[in-house]
């Protein structure tokens, strides 16, 4: 019940703090054959609102916008991802966090932050949640809006070695 509530999309940036635990999606009953199908549907149903394309408020009021054609990119890992940076492998971890996105960016989630780091000569937003070992990447788009990337289970070695040399933005 809790988790359906958060999910609506029009509350998602006004709900109290909750537990990540609360909101991890249960995907044990879900075939595999089915998982791909069920992982689109989540994303639409979580980001997406017309034309392939979602809008949502940042914990400071700027905008992200989420693609419906990153849904491989954010969703998918390499099988050999030590020979080959080819996603082609529906990441279970991956999925089963996917509401941990909007109320991670919105500033809702405990033990949180947003960091400002250089990677590739370009300056991304970093959330992460260190206790939980999730980040979440948001690109830089020209007009002054930001692009979701992907979110992903990382060590907190990752987490420190991507924010050293960062600027933080908030903490919660």
């Amino acid at each position: 019940m809790i988790m359906r509530k958060y999910l609506d999309k029009e509350d998602s940036c006004r709900l109290p703090i909750l537990s990540p635990d609360e909101l991890l999606l249960d995907i044990t009953d879900i075939h595999e054959n089915d998982l791909e199908e069920f992982a689109r549907q989540k994303y639409r149903e979580l980001f997406i609102q017309s034309n392939g394309r979602g809008e949502h408020t940042l914990h400071d009021g700027e905008k992200v916008i989420f693609w419906e054609t990153r849904f491989e990119h954010a969703l998918y890992d390499a099988k050999e991802w030590q020979h080959s940076a080819v996603k082609d492998v529906l990441d279970k971890r991956r999925l089963e966090r996917l509401a941990w996105v909007l109320p991670l960016l919105s500033g809702n989630m405990p033990t949180s932050e947003c960091w400002m780091v250089t990677q590739g000569g370009r300056t991304k937003r970093f959330y992460v949640m260190p206790a939980k070992g999730f980040v979440v990447w948001l690109e830089p788009k020209s007009n002054g809006t930001w692009t979701f990337s992907t979110g992903y289970d990382v060590s907190p070695a990752y987490i420190y070695q991507r924010t050293r040399g960062g600027r933080r933005l908030w903490k919660k």
